[in-house]
């Protein structure tokens, strides 16, 4: 019996994308504009700060509902870049809230709502950040 050749192939190296722990390429995240957050998050003592930052001068508006979805505050703001907008808790219960923004530009008018956010109101006497 006569042996078959065989066929030499060459392997060919595929350059693989980097990629991160997550398995996909890695690629510079793009900052969305405008972002809204709370400070502080969870919210303890009297009052929760909305902090709007965006490009350039903007009004704001802030819907707050409680965990059943009803609106418990509308609350609204102007500035430029960077401006906050205060929420009184004096009279709010403990709980997790959430809260959805619209920011219209100052200068084109073009509005924009960003997507719904989640804090939570405690009304424990000890805050974390004293413990330090």
């Amino acid at each position: 019996m006569t042996p078959t050749p065989t066929s030499t192939k060459t392997a060919t190296k595929t350059p693989i994308p980097h990629s991160h722990p997550g398995g996909t390429p890695t690629q510079t995240p793009t900052p969305s504009w405008p972002r809204v957050t709370t400070i502080p998050n969870p919210a303890y003592g009297d009052k929760v700060i909305f902090r709007v930052m965006t490009t350039g001068p903007a009004k704001a508006r802030v819907v707050v509902y409680d965990r059943f979805f009803s609106k418990v505050a509308d609350l609204s703001g102007e500035g430029d870049h960077l401006f906050d907008i205060l929420w009184s808790l004096k009279n709010v219960s403990e709980g997790i809230y959430y809260y959805q923004t619209g920011v219209t530009d100052a200068a084109t008018g073009q509005s924009q709502i960003l997507k719904m956010q989640s804090f939570a109101v405690m009304r424990d006497q000890t805050n974390p950040e004293d413990a330090y």
